[in-house]
């Protein structure tokens, strides 16, 4: 804007300060609660993953030692395809 004058914001135009919240010392507890029960969560998420990452690995240990198997001529074909699509 060519030519615009700037102009000092009126009351009603500032911003507007609002009041610092006050947290009962009972919500201050239940959040507490809350955020503990919330790492106890993230901790079981965790465990989850590392039982399932170590059960992967072994079923998929176990599929390559079918698979040598099958190469070395221990197992058949037939017998190898049937487990390793389950």
């Amino acid at each position: 804007m060519v030519g615009a004058k700037w102009e000092q914001p009126t009351p009603e135009h500032r911003p507007v300060r609002w009041p610092t919240p006050r947290i009962s010392l009972n919500a201050q507890v239940s959040i507490q609660a809350y955020c503990k029960n919330c790492s106890h969560v993230a901790a079981l998420y965790q465990e989850t993953i590392e039982r399932l990452r170590g059960e992967y690995k072994r079923l998929d240990d176990r599929i390559h030692a079918m698979y040598v198997d099958k190469l070395d001529g221990k197992i058949g074909g037939d017998f190898y395809d049937r487990f390793a699509s389950e």
